[in-house]
């Protein structure tokens, strides 16, 4: 994925921007059981220290995502992050633990992903974002539009589908990483609002298996 031309310096100005306030405030106001806060990057590092994981090749963790993707991009399965993969020695991790996503009364990972291309992106352009559940090969797609966004768990396996070739720009979005901490230490974390009516689960959510959980034999 391209960076859209921004340093990490320009990334963290995105992130101090006033507007990114506005926009965490209005995500407060639809959560209001939690303190929205953007992710502490450097508190998930071995010791606190910047760059410090395992294969960043001493690249830091992203608070902010920007991306461009573009026909022909390759792109990967990929999680945002896993508290239930932490390094023990991380602030982060020594202060709530490794735990798995959605755990009673620890931190909620969630990446707010915002679509920025004007209208006229038609769904013959593609470029949608692509959730996968490994459990049973199923999943969703977003398709980007004009103001759009996408709230979605940090350790939900996705990635993005290559723009057309007749889009002919690049499809843009930036990623803020997040973190959703309860203040009701006894509540369940979880993104679906009841104003939004009934959860539609799907694959292993959904109480599915494979299809070919009981076959002994490989199908193409």
């Amino acid at each position: 994925l391209r960076w859209m031309g921004l340093t990490e310096s320009a990334l963290a100005d995105v992130v101090s921007h006033p507007s990114t306030s506005t926009f965490l405030s209005r995500i407060a106001a639809l959560y209001p059981e939690y303190h929205v806060r953007t992710m502490p990057a450097d508190a998930l590092e071995p010791d606190g220290v910047a760059g410090a994981s395992p294969g960043s090749s001493g690249r830091r963790i992203a608070t902010a995502v920007a991306n461009a993707a573009v026909y022909g991009d390759d792109f990967k399965w990929h999680l945002d992050a896993d508290p239930a993969a932490l390094p023990p020695s991380s602030p982060f991790a020594e202060r709530y633990g490794t735990y798995v996503n959605r755990s009673v009364g620890r931190p909620l990972f969630v990446s707010a992903l915002v679509y920025l291309n004007p209208a006229g992106w038609t769904a013959d352009m593609n470029a949608e974002t692509l959730v996968l559940d490994p459990g049973t090969g199923t999943g969703v797609f977003v398709r980007p539009a004009p103001g759009r966004v996408l709230l979605m768990d940090q350790d939900a396996l996705h990635r993005v589908s290559t723009p057309s070739p007749s889009a002919g720009v690049p499809r843009y979005s930036l990623v803020l990483k997040l973190c959703f901490y309860p203040k009701d230490p006894e509540a369940r974390p979880r993104l679906s609002r009841p104003e939004w009516g009934r959860p539609v689960n799907f694959g292993t959510a959904r109480g599915l298996s494979s299809p070919f959980a009981n076959d002994g034999e490989s199908r193409a």
